[in-house]
């Protein structure tokens, strides 16, 4: 939770619940800026939460979004993600470990991975500034691009409501249309997405039959992958070796109780629900 005393303010007190009980973290001081309630917002990317503050100083600097990662009861600056080239109110989203950046004034939308490189701070070397992962693109529904509605009202992770249509929507991603100029940092993001084996593949078939494709390009494209897969393989030997062992551990320990065990209730099934994205 993020609080303020007044409704502009350049301080933001930080707040974790733990068992009904508020407990003070750090204080954000952003000396000069000035920021309100749109400007702030609490999202969990890669299971970790994130206060995020778009700082905006004038005219002659574009906007750019700070990212304070909490852990342990600490509040750390962590990111900071740029490439806003104008300023106005954002709308902040997460999508698949992506956060979607959607500027009403430019009617556009930016999408940054924070697992991929970036360059360092001028003044903080240890943070990382990001630049988009993809080219600027737009929320579409039904083929048709959809207007950046002043009305919007955002819902975290990825629900939109247009007040003013009576619209809903979810935010989804549709990774196949997704296009950079570098094929290297579109295997990086579709290695980072649940359902990015079929475009990653799409990916590699058409870099393999291109002329323009450079092989220095493909040897780090497939050595992404293999690094990848290699670390897959690893958390998955180990979360075997964890499982074997609490199953011995727990068939030892029921063996040697003399207690009735009561098998564990049936998983409550309920029915799903879609929206049109």
């Amino acid at each position: 939770m993020v609080t303020s005393s007044k409704a502009r303010t350049s301080q933001l007190q930080v707040w974790a619940i733990r068992n009904s009980t508020l407990y003070k973290l750090a204080m954000v001081n952003l000396d000069t800026v000035m920021v309100t309630d749109r400007d702030v917002s609490l999202i969990t990317v890669y299971n970790q939460p994130f206060l995020s503050v778009n700082i905006y100083k004038g005219e002659a600097e574009s906007a750019v979004l700070h990212l304070y990662s909490v852990c342990n009861d600490q509040l750390t600056w962590s990111y900071v993600l740029t490439g806003m080239a104008c300023p106005g109110p954002v709308c902040l989203q997460t999508v698949d470990n992506l956060i979607l950046v959607h500027s009403q004034t430019e009617a556009k939308s930016r999408l940054y991975d924070l697992l991929m490189s970036g360059n360092p701070h001028p003044v903080n070397c240890g943070i990382p500034v990001l630049s988009p992962s993809v080219p600027l693109t737009t929320i579409n529904y039904e083929g048709s691009p959809v207007p950046y509605s002043p009305a919007w009202v955002n819902f975290l992770p990825n629900i939109l409501v247009d007040t003013c249509e009576g619209h809903m929507w979810t935010v989804n991603l549709k990774l196949s249309s997704a296009m950079a100029p570098n094929p290297l940092n579109l295997t990086k993001l579709f290695l980072n997405r649940e359902a990015g084996k079929v475009p990653l593949l799409q990916l590699l078939n058409s870099c393999l039959q291109s002329t323009t494709t450079k092989l220095s390009t493909l040897s780090d494209m497939f050595t992404c992958i293999l690094a990848a897969y290699n670390l897959h393989k690893n958390l998955s030997y180990n979360g075997a070796e964890c499982n074997a062992s609490c199953f011995t551990t727990r068939t030892r320990t029921q063996s040697a109780s003399r207690f009735v065990t009561v098998p564990p209730k049936s998983p409550k099934v309920s029915d799903p629900v879609f929206f049109n994205s």
